[in-house]
């Protein structure tokens, strides 16, 4: 008769740490939707300039130009090594070719993982979504 009791004592902690995993779960996508919605908002008022709730095409040509220029400065600012506000053929040239360099090395990194994790029978688009979640929940504080 006791073990009866044990079992189903068992039974029912393991049914409520379940519903508990599951509330956990649900409430933290629900947090997660609300972020998404929050910096939804928040990116529809930068661009809403007269505040009517309604972007026009005017505010979203402007939003975009904006941040085609910011990124152009921040590019600019990357090739300009010294600082001079100008880039010579050669500085332009050596950007480029340091850009292509990186590239293929990433490119052949990412061969070398990818036949690593094949030969563990992953595939890189399984170890990216996982990377993603683990470098999000890294961000976050969690683990």
């Amino acid at each position: 008769m006791n073990s009866n009791i044990l079992i189903s004592t068992l039974v029912a902690l393991g049914l409520a740490t379940v519903g508990l995993t599951t509330a956990v779960a649900s409430e933290s996508a629900s947090n997660k939707e609300t972020e998404r919605q929050v910096k939804r908002d928040q990116r529809f008022a930068e661009i809403d300039l007269n505040n009517d709730g309604y972007i026009s095409e005017q505010e979203f040509v402007a939003s975009a130009v904006e941040r085609a220029e910011q990124r152009a400065r921040l590019m600019f600012s990357r090739l300009d090594e010294h600082n001079k506000g100008e880039i010579s053929a050669e500085e332009f040239a050596a950007q480029l070719d340091k850009r292509g360099e990186h590239k293929a090395e990433r490119r052949q990194a990412m061969r070398e993982r990818a036949k690593e994790l094949r030969a563990e029978g992953r595939s890189l688009r399984e170890h990216k979504h996982d990377g993603r979640r683990h470098s999000r929940s890294s961000e976050h504080g969690e683990h």
